[in-house]
C-alpha cells in the first residue's frame, strides 16, 4: 500500500489548513479554522492521509456521529465533508485511499462510515473520482436532496412575479446601496442571509470487520 493514514492531531493544523487552501476539491468548511468553531460539540475522528515518503497528500474531516456511537460522519458540523487531496488521489488511488480510511475507523470499533461528498461545483478541478470511490467499496446512498446553484455571469430572468415585485418597491423609492457611509444611520438593520450550499448525495459504507476491507452490501439504516 502506498498510502497510510492515521488520526489527525493538533499541531498538524496549519499543514492541514494548507493542503486545504491548495487543494482540488476543498473549501472553507474543512479547514481546521472552520472546523475548531464547534469546539468540544463534537467528538472528532478526523484522518490525515500520506503518502509513502510520508508527504501530506490528503484530510479527511470527521467525527462520531452523536446520534450513533459506532457510525463516523464527515462531517456531523458542516454541509459536506469527504476527502480532501492536493491531486494526486485519482483513480484506484482514490480508492485506496477510501479503503484505507474504512480499515481504520473499523479497526477503531467503528462499524458505518456516512460520506457526505463535496459538491463538484465546488472543485477547482472538477472531477467524481471520491463516487467512484464509493462504489467500488460498495456504498449504499442514504440521502439526496434537491438543490440548485445560479452562475452570476449568465443569470436567469425574473419571474414575473418578482418583476412586479421590483417595480412596487421602484414606486415606493426603496434602494440597496453598499458603503461606509451607511454606519451614518441611527438604527441598524442586520440582514442575515443563509446561502444553502448546495448538497449532494450521502453515502453510507458498511464495512466488514473481520477479513476484507471490502464493505459487505447491507441495507442502509440511516
Amino acid at each position: 500500500m502506498s498510502l497510510s493514514v492515521h488520526s489527525y492531531e493538533t499541531s498538524e493544523s496549519v499543514a492541514w489548513d494548507a493542503l486545504v487552501d491548495e487543494s482540488r476539491n476543498g473549501t472553507f468548511l474543512h479547514t481546521r479554522r472552520f472546523l475548531s468553531y464547534h469546539g468540544d460539540r463534537f467528538n472528532d475522528a478526523s484522518l490525515v492521509i500520506r503518502d509513502k515518503k510520508q508527504r501530506l497528500v490528503g484530510v479527511f474531516p470527521a467525527a462520531i456521529d452523536p446520534g450513533v456511537s459506532d457510525r463516523i460522519v464527515s462531517h456531523p458540523g458542516i454541509t459536506y465533508g469527504g476527502i480532501v487531496h492536493n491531486g494526486s488521489l485519482r483513480g484506484e488511488r482514490m480508492v485506496e485511499a477510501l479503503a484505507a480510511i474504512c480499515a481504520a475507523y473499523r479497526n477503531a470499533g467503528m462499524r458505518t462510515l456516512q460520506y457526505k461528498v463535496v459538491p463538484y461545483i465546488y472543485h477547482r478541478f472538477p472531477s467524481e473520482d471520491e463516487l467512484y470511490a464509493l462504489f467500488r467499496l460498495g456504498a449504499h446512498r442514504c440521502r439526496c436532496e434537491l438543490s440548485s446553484t445560479l452562475d452570476l455571469e449568465n443569470r436567469l430572468p425574473f419571474a414575473r412575479e418578482k418583476r412586479q415585485s421590483i417595480r412596487q418597491a421602484e414606486r415606493n423609492d426603496l434602494s440597496v446601496e453598499e458603503g461606509p457611509h451607511l454606519l451614518a444611520h441611527s438604527g441598524w438593520w442586520w440582514l442575515n442571509v443563509w446561502l444553502d450550499a448546495i448538497k449532494r448525495p450521502q453515502y453510507t459504507l458498511y464495512p466488514r470487520f473481520s477479513g476484507s476491507s471490502r464493505p459487505s452490501r447491507q441495507t442502509s439504516d440511516a
